[in-house]
């Protein structure tokens, strides 16, 4: 079921794609030790004041692609260089053009629109730290997603408009979070014990503070910005005393940032899409995150980088079916086996990397209308990033792949449930040509059943095979899922043997066998290999966290484990018994849509001599996932 957003949508791209690649998704963030390469970008403002860039539509006929330069870094990075971008034509074009920041140069074969830098009088360049705090669309990925076009943080391409002689970025950005959350990472601290007079630090928040209901949500709802700040619980208020204020007591130079858009297939910027944010299952009204940005920004005579009407003006501009360009794309087109891109398989937050670059140079373009002194070490006459940037990346796989049709699903005695939603199978490396081993079947009414006999199955480094008792959901859900499992019987050994409550990124059904090639994305917690949480992602396979020894197993022991996705986060957790310790795991920036981007796979898995009963199971539905 792929979603058909872009009909008539050119496959090639706009001019033809080569390939690229790129550091992606992680499941623990960069240690705050290693910061890495970061980036920004940023749109006119429609206020007034002299600290907020504005906006005036232009366009131009050509622009011009940064040098490939790798500056999303590694957690062994530091920081990242900057250089000059390369020229190279470009069919695309801006929507929105700072008046006295670029500039046309025509000549007989194109015109490349670039930036003119506005510098300060007597100003002198010194070196300087830029630091970068924001989400998943400002973060590096310090792992690869295996999508034709793998997500970029717009952080990791901002070094490609600076002058690397004198500037660094640091870009501690981190997946998932919001201005509230942010505040309780690692990361946190080391930008304020890192950060100097001088410096620059970049706020980036915004897509995850807009999630009501959940751990990361600051109201931005207020009739003006006095009433925002008088309240500590706002977003406006977080922003002002645990980041601004902050910056400054280090003598340091705030700037603010708001979020890019969201892609709308119906252009329609004037809502959630554009951070006009009402909750969808509760329709509270959560405010404009962008002018609260704003109205922060001019009350305290602060540079403001309007990224929102940036990536709005651009994308109403060229429709979405050219805005998709800028964005991460899952897989290739089925017709083309994985040749070319499939459009329609989308991911309307993530920008790839020409998205990311589009967004550090109007975030260096529309600098130069802020009273901002970084404005003076942006390049002059950088050009504007161009469509040979979108590149496949060289590592993805295709795979052949339809999401089970459960309406017509007919399982064998040992797979049959009876409550609605909830469905048996196994799949995977099986150890022989039958399922007859496994069992994943309701046995009463919600109580089941799951696992396999005489040492079939098995977890391993090149891939799995277990049974599965699974919920589909919708990719976007965020849920809850919970339930207390009973071990019937213990697994074989301490390596390929396990059991517990898992998200994944596919599901088969009626299968008789596979290969040890099953190796798609997941996120469990339980037992496996004497550790409590386990993961796979792009093929890679590690266990992290609390010790679960085999020993300590037995038959009869129980487990409350319990699975909640929020956004591109996964939190885990486990407890033995009724006065066993909470054990807890958050698998951070982790996607589930490498091989089926419309559906996720919940549910609870045993495999290799192990076997379980699942009950007291609940589900809880927490809404759409739109974060970032």
């Amino acid at each position: 079921m792929k979603k058909s957003l872009f009909l008539g949508l050119s496959i090639v791209g706009i001019l033809g794609l080569t390939a690229c690649g790129n550091l992606n998704g992680e499941e623990s963030i960069p240690s705050a030790s290693t910061p890495v390469a970061s980036d920004s970008s940023n749109v006119p403002s429609n206020s007034s004041s002299t600290n907020s860039s504005s906006s005036s539509s232009s366009s131009s006929s050509s622009s011009s692609t940064p040098a490939s330069t790798s500056n999303s870094s590694s957690s062994s990075s530091s920081s990242s260089s900057s250089s000059t971008p390369a020229t190279t034509p470009s069919t695309s074009s801006s929507s929105s053009t700072s008046t006295n920041s670029t500039t046309s140069e025509s000549s007989s074969t194109t015109t490349k629109e670039h930036v003119t830098v506005v510098s300060d009088s007597n100003f002198t360049k010194t070196s300087k730290k830029v630091f970068m705090v924001g989400d998943s669309t400002m973060c590096n990925y310090a792992k690869l997603d295996n999508y034709y076009y793998p997500r970029y943080g717009y952080g990791t391409q901002m070094s490609n408009y600076f002058d690397s002689n004198y500037i660094t970025f640091k870009n501690y950005a981190i997946s998932g979070e919001s201005s509230k959350s942010f505040l309780t990472e690692t990361n946190y601290t080391t930008v304020f014990n890192e950060i100097s007079a001088g410096d620059y630090l970049i706020i980036g928040f915004g897509h995850n503070d807009e999630k009501y209901g959940t751990d990361t949500f600051r109201n931005a709802n207020y009739d003006n910005i006095d009433s925002a700040l008088a309240d500590s619980n706002s977003f406006q208020s977080c922003l002002y005393n645990e980041y601004i204020v902050k910056a400054l007591d280090k003598g340091a130079n705030p700037i603010i940032a708001s979020p890019i858009v969201r892609l709308d297939k119906n252009n329609n910027y004037n809502g959630n899409s554009g951070h006009i944010y009402t909750d969808s299952k509760t329709s509270t009204y959560c405010g404009d995150y962008r002018k609260a940005c704003e109205d922060l920004a001019n009350k305290y005579n602060l540079p403001f980088i309007d990224l929102t009407t940036a990536t709005k003006n651009e994308y109403t501009k060229i429709t979405a079916s050219e805005a998709v360009k800028y964005h991460a794309i899952y897989t290739g087109t089925n017709a083309s086996e994985g040749k070319d891109p499939d459009y329609s398989n989308y991911d309307g937050t993530h920008i790839n990397k020409y998205g990311a670059n589009f967004v550090s140079y109007e975030f260096a373009r529309l600098l130069q209308d802020t009273n901002s002194t970084l404005k003076n070490y942006v390049i002059d006459g950088v050009e504007r990033p161009d469509i040979s940037l979108l590149e496949k990346y060289s590592g993805y796989t295709w795979t052949a792949y339809s999401a089970p049709s459960l309406s017509t699903y007919n399982p064998g005695s040992n797979f049959a449930t009876t409550t609605s939603g909830w469905y048996g199978t196994a799949f995977g490396n099986l150890g022989g040509n039958s399922t007859s081993k496994f069992t994943a079947k309701e046995t009463s009414t919600g109580v089941f059943e799951v696992g396999s006999t005489d040492s079939k199955g098995k977890i391993t480094s090149s891939g799995d095979g277990f049974a599965f008792l699974f919920k589909q959901l919708p990719s976007n859900q965020n849920f809850k899922l919970s339930a207390k499992i009973t071990v019937l019987t213990k697994p074989a050994d301490n390596t390929q043997s396990g059991f517990g409550i898992m998200l994944r990124d596919d599901c088969y059904i009626n299968v008789t066998s596979q290969t040890d090639s099953l190796n798609s994305n997941y996120a469990a917690c339980g037992y496996y290999k004497e550790k409590a949480f386990f993961s796979r992602y792009n093929g890679s396979l590690s266990t992290t966290g609390n010790d679960l020894t085999l020993s300590s197993i037995n038959i009869d022991d129980y487990y409350y484990v319990t699975l909640e996705q929020n956004g591109q986060n996964v939190i885990c957790t486990i407890k033995k018994g009724e006065d066993g310790t909470i054990m807890t795991k958050n698998f951070l920036d982790y996607e589930f849509k490498a091989v089926d981007s419309d559906y996720i796979y919940a549910g609870f898995f045993a495999t290799r001599s192990a076997s379980i009963k699942v009950e007291n199971i609940t589900y809880e539905d927490k809404g759409t996932n739109t974060g970032a």
